[in-house]
């Protein structure tokens, strides 16, 4: 992705260089003087940039526990403020950072005050460094970050200019007025940035370009009419429960869910294969929890099984049945769907094994816990 063709994107470029990105901190604190140019403040303090950042990190953290590296503390502070304060996956960006700008009890919580500061010790000083290579070529961290704070002050190139005794930045008029101007090509290539340095940390992870920002409400309206077609035709039970799919079962256990066998925070999609009819409470219990294989894959694949073949010989909508061919290299089940042939049991349960296990192994080595239900 490129930018805007001026000097201030060659620097850009050259702040957030691949082999000078260890760690996510300058793409965060990037992202968070840029939000703020955007709102238009050219002066920030270095705690309104990091709170900006562990909001920004916030979703992808929490919800779809992305690996952010060994080296990289932005998590491990976004991980003590969830287990501590159990703001969860779904507060919203804003009031997040309305806390943590805010609240007097995050004021007095020393372990997170030492914490929020490590990440700026130095970070504000990194990012410019490219500006000033030359003068500080060979010195020690603590000496080369004096120096980089001195040599902004007199700058007229840098970014900003770094006011150690406040902790606060001021923005250069010059990069304000490119940044304000850009903004949309800015963060579009900073989110560029990040999918690259994260898609490094997380490589078995899918879909890491929707695992940055909240994603759009899931509709399930399809797989609904899809198992309430089986369910209506076909006696079939809930695998979590062993429970059939009857009136007396709803009252008792509520209404019919879609449920993802292996969580939509992990896949990010909703494609039948990965979708099973359960009851609603049973849903919520499971919540974005794995499913235990051992007690349940056979139960999945039979049920799946089963729905697919009646579905080839009866439904009057065979598009829906098209999510199966991506579990099945050989197209076997393309030319099913179009003859309207009986699959074979066989060959469709050890498509779909392969597919299901390979994926939730690598969502419990990411820290998906699997469910005891």
């Amino acid at each position: 992705m490129h930018l805007p063709n001026h000097q201030e994107s060659i620097w850009l470029e050259s702040m957030l260089d691949r082999s000078n990105m260890t760690a996510s901190y300058k793409a965060f604190w990037l992202q968070g003087i840029i939000e703020e140019i955007v709102v238009g403040n050219d002066r920030m303090t270095f705690h309104q940039v990091v709170c900006r950042m562990i909001a920004t990190a916030w979703y992808p953290i929490v919800q779809f526990r992305l690996n952010f590296g060994v080296q990289d503390k932005l998590g491990d502070v976004v991980d003590y403020l969830n287990s501590t304060y159990h703001y969860g996956a779904d507060i919203k960006k804003d009031k997040l950072l309305e806390e943590l700008l805010n609240s007097g009890v995050l004021a007095q919580d020393k372990t997170f005050q030492t914490m929020k500061n490590s990440l700026y010790n130095m970070v504000p000083y990194r990012l410019i460094a490219p500006f000033f290579r030359k003068e500080t070529s060979g010195l020690k961290d603590q000496k080369k970050n004096r120096l980089i704070a001195q040599l902004s002050q007199d700058s007229n190139e840098a970014f900003y200019k770094i006011d150690v005794a406040t902790k606060s930045i001021q923005i250069s008029s010059r990069w304000f007025d490119y940044i304000y101007a850009n903004q949309i090509l800015i963060l579009g290539w900073l989110q560029y940035k990040l999918i690259i340095y994260l898609q490094h940390k997380n490589p078995s992870v899918p879909s890491i370009p929707m695992k940055l920002e909240p994603a759009s409400q899931r509709n399930l309206a399809r797989a609904t009419k899809y198992w309430d077609a089986v369910r209506r035709h076909m006696t079939i039970r809930d695998i979590y429960t062993n429970e059939l799919f009857t009136e007396e079962h709803f009252t008792k256990m509520d209404t019919m869910s879609i449920d993802h066998f292996i969580p939509w925070s992990f896949v990010m999609h909703d494609e039948m294969w990965n979708l099973i009819p359960t009851f609603k409470n049973t849903n919520s219990a499971k919540s974005d929890r794995l499913p235990n294989l051992d007690r349940h894959l056979s139960s999945f694949c039979n049920l799946q099984y089963d729905a697919f073949n009646y579905m080839t010989m009866n439904s009057t909508d065979l598009k829906i049945l098209e999510d199966y061919l991506t579990i099945d290299s050989n197209k076997h089940v393309d030319r099913i769907i179009r003859l309207r042939q009986t699959v074979d049991e066989i060959t469709f349960k050890e498509s779909l094994k392969q597919t299901i296990m390979p994926i939730h192994q690598i969502a419990y080595n990411q820290g998906f816990e699997v469910w005891c239900g």
